[in-house]
């Protein structure tokens, strides 16, 4: 975004003599070279983010089912001390309302910093204030849409929009519907295309759950992986799944983010916070 209006000072690296023949044609070699752009620098990854700021995401959280998805995962980037950026939409704070015991500003307080949907001037709709990527978790069609074909008129779309046209930024969209239809599908293909990483919350059984909270772990986790994030937030496939199971086993408390048991209660509520 720009801060001022006005014109561009001149910049120093600006050429004040013309390259041009006797006849004011641009010498051909000059042309060439005013073509060539250099190749673009590899972009970094997100577990090594610049020097001098800490990893940074933006999280959306939109009018779908399953607003605890997006909460949850709001509570483990905390845990891996990961900068959020959190924009909910008005549908959200209904589904929050809705679907969970938390409440709206119980969910905020879990972000680093977050913003009105009608806040369209916040930091995170410049391409110029630098984040590792974007998710918008869940994700509702009439984002999806919104998305798809560049309308920008939320923050959650317009930080998504930006998130698309910066070279090596992450967009991880998760939608939920069902059943989808065509113009479901054929937004989510031309995304899919443009590199956009399309998580549908799909449920896994391989991992044996015995509550739901597996089921939104195993999710939170597969979106982390997007981003170079790893969590033992999930059992995940390996060679012990092709061996036969014992009948029962003992399943891991759900908010167990690094590996180690939490005495700290369920993660879904918002009871189990300090």
């Amino acid at each position: 975004m720009s801060s001022a209006d006005g014109n561009l000072p001149d910049s120093p690296h600006r050429s004040t003599t013309t390259d041009t023949d006797a006849a004011g044609r641009l010498d051909p070699a000059v042309l060439s070279a005013t073509n060539r752009r250099p190749a673009p620098a590899p972009a970094p990854s997100f577990a090594q983010s610049p020097p001098g700021r800490p990893r940074r995401l933006v999280v959306g959280i939109t009018g779908a089912t399953g607003a605890i998805l997006g909460i949850r995962l709001l509570e483990v980037l905390a845990a891996l001390n990961v900068e959020t950026h959190l924009v909910l939409s008005a549908a959200a704070e209904d589904c929050i309302s809705i679907e969970t015991d938390w409440n709206v500003a119980q969910v905020r307080a879990l972000a680093t910093a977050h913003y009105r949907n009608t806040q369209l001037a916040a930091s995170i709709s410049s391409g110029s204030f630098q984040v590792d990527g974007m998710v918008i978790v869940p994700l509702s069609m009439a984002t999806l849409g919104k998305v798809r074909h560049g309308i920008g008129d939320n923050l959650v779309c317009r930080a998504a929009d930006v998130t698309l046209k910066e070279t090596g930024r992450p967009l991880v969209l998760v939608p939920r519907e069902t059943p989808l239809n065509a113009i479901h599908l054929q937004n989510l293909a031309a995304l899919s295309e443009l590199g956009v990483c399309v998580v549908p919350p799909m449920l896994t059984f391989y991992n044996k759950p015995t509550a739901l909270s597996h089921q939104i772990d195993h999710i939170v986790a597969r979106v982390l992986d997007q981003f170079g994030l790893n969590t033992a937030l999930t059992t995940r496939w390996g060679p012990s799944h092709t061996a036969k199971r014992p009948t029962s086993s003992t399943t891991r408390p759900a908010d167990d983010i690094t590996g180690q048991a939490s005495t700290t209660g369920a993660a879904a509520t918002p009871e189990s916070r300090a």
